[in-house]
């Protein structure tokens, strides 16, 4: 049986996770959603009369809790728990086996801080290319210069989210 945990990014293997991040045990929270727009995620820990729903988490040596899996508060939810909570245990017995040593784990941080930077620069760059698309749509003169309005009080609102996006990006 494949199971979809549906707290870790697409394409994450538990067991990866488990061992990566030296989990040592796990643990089942009731929660509920403080999320003030369809797209808002943030929940809190709550106690069970409260809830909305349980997630299990791995916690980690380090103390973390990564959030494995959410569950509903019905039968269906609690065989998910057993499944997940199975997955997990087998994942951290198995992680017990080999786990990493230091210049791994360093490395893995690494390699973590690394795809961090580059999806924040993805996104810069996605925001750059739109703002170039914009000055690319405005007026050109006789040499092929941008020509930039401004208003009657000198604002030109496209100069000043290029001069936004520098100091926000200027690294």
């Amino acid at each position: 049986m494949t199971l979809t945990l549906n707290c870790l990014p697409e394409g994450e293997v538990l067991a990866d996770l488990i061992r990566r991040n030296c989990a040592t045990g796990f643990d089942l929270r009731f929660c509920r959603s403080v999320a003030v727009s369809p797209d808002d995620r943030d929940t809190i820990t709550c106690d069970p009369p409260e809830a909305e729903f349980a997630t299990l988490y791995a916690l980690t040596d380090l103390g973390e809790a990564i959030a494995i899996h959410d569950v509903a508060l019905s039968s269906a939810g609690a065989d998910e728990v057993s499944a997940v909570a199975r997955a997990l245990f087998v994942a951290m017995v198995n992680a017990r086996r080999d786990p990493p040593d230091a210049a791994q784990r360093h490395q893995i941080e690494q390699d973590a801080l690394t795809a961090a930077w580059e999806a924040e620069d993805l996104v810069a760059c996605d925001a750059a290319f739109a703002l170039l698309r914009e000055i690319a749509d405005q007026e050109t003169d006789d040499d092929g210069d941008v020509i930039l309005g401004a208003d009657a009080s000198g604002h030109n609102d496209l100069l000043s989210r290029i001069t936004a996006f520098l100091a926000t990006h200027n690294q």
